[in-house]
């Protein structure tokens, strides 16, 4: 009986370290400590080199100025989905995928499909790039033609 006793009193000893554990990492940190976490040189910005992870993958996106390098504004302000628990959808992702150099931009070289069929029309300010705004702007494509079957 004794050593049953001693067992569950282990028992709740460790589950309660583990709901410790879980709780810290449900803290989040503020845009402001987040972003002196990372900026390793401490010179108000984040670059490429400093950023990682999700950060690092939508650079680009979040650079708005398109400078090299991300302010605490530009983190701030990121586009939503951008974040740990967010999830690009639609165009987004797409944009992503076709945006193989990740410069914040498609390429005509780049484009595939419906997208590079109609570059010229998206691409509405004539840059020979299409924007990720551009992108959203768009129309969407007609309703596609059903599939004859065999």
């Amino acid at each position: 009986m004794k050593n049953l006793l001693m067992l569950i009193g282990f028992g709740l000893i460790a589950l309660n370290a583990q709901a410790q554990d879980q709780k810290e990492k449900k803290e989040r940190l503020s845009p402001e400590e987040r972003f002196e976490k990372v900026d390793a040189n401490q010179d108000g910005q984040i670059s490429q080199a400093e950023a990682k992870g999700r950060l690092k993958k939508n650079f680009a996106t979040i650079d708005a100025d398109q400078n090299g390098f991300i302010s605490l504004e530009e983190l701030k302000n990121k586009p939503k989905g951008q974040g740990k628990k967010g999830k690009r959808k639609g165009k987004g992702k797409r944009f992503e995928k076709l945006d193989a150099d990740q410069d914040g931009q498609i390429s005509e070289a780049e484009a595939k499909g419906p997208i590079k069929e109609n570059f010229a029309t998206i691409d509405s300010n004539q840059d020979g790039f299409i924007s990720q705004e551009e992108l959203k702007a768009a129309p969407k494509p007609a309703k596609r033609r059903e599939r004859k079957t065999n």
